[in-house]
């Protein structure tokens, strides 16, 4: 399971200390940002503590990174951060290729996911959609369980079922 040993909520006066002593210490660590998630001060802490030598995965909502920037600009700090190591993947989909939600007539909203690509673990997920309680459930179990984003990709799913868009949905990970 993807687990950290250290959760620093905002980046704060104490980020550089910080950032050494766990880098120092071989710590895996979690920067929450309360506002803008993704935005320009949790990437410079983000981008700070890899390049002390912690493992760093960015965790953000909204469309793209850096939310409030031309999407040409986030993409190139995206690519910035994963030439330096920072990696995530992020799959998205529409409840409209569901084919229970087409079955039920209810297509509307969406499935993304957010999966660490070196472990392969899922990392979060956020579901607008028929039964997304359901859904998320499920992904909850599978986190708490470990398993890799693969499994759920690969598994074999009774059919018309919410579950089986899952194959769908990690296929798409790249």
């Amino acid at each position: 399971m993807n687990n950290f040993e250290y959760i620093s909520i905002g980046s704060g006066q104490g980020g550089t200390p910080l950032a050494v002593a766990l880098a120092q210490a071989d710590k895996k660590t979690a920067l929450v940002e309360n506002r803008h998630v993704g935005g320009y001060i949790g990437l410079e802490f983000g981008q700070m503590f890899r390049r002390f030598g912690s493992s760093v995965s960015i965790v953000y909502r909204g469309d793209q990174l850096l939310s409030r920037e031309n999407g040409d600009i986030a993409a190139e700090v995206l690519k910035i951060l994963q030439e330096d190591g920072i990696d995530y993947r992020v799959s998205t989909m529409p409840m409209s290729w569901v084919a229970r939600a087409l079955e039920v007539d209810e297509k509307r909203g969406l499935i993304k996911v957010l999966v660490d690509p070196k472990s392969q673990q899922i990392l979060g997920c956020a579901i607008l959609g028929i039964e997304g309680g359901e859904i998320m459930a499920m992904l909850q179990i599978a986190m708490m369980a470990g398993l890799l984003y693969t499994t759920l990709r690969d598994g074999i799913f009774a059919h018309p079922t919410l579950a089986e868009s899952l194959n769908n949905l990690f296929t798409q990970v790249g």
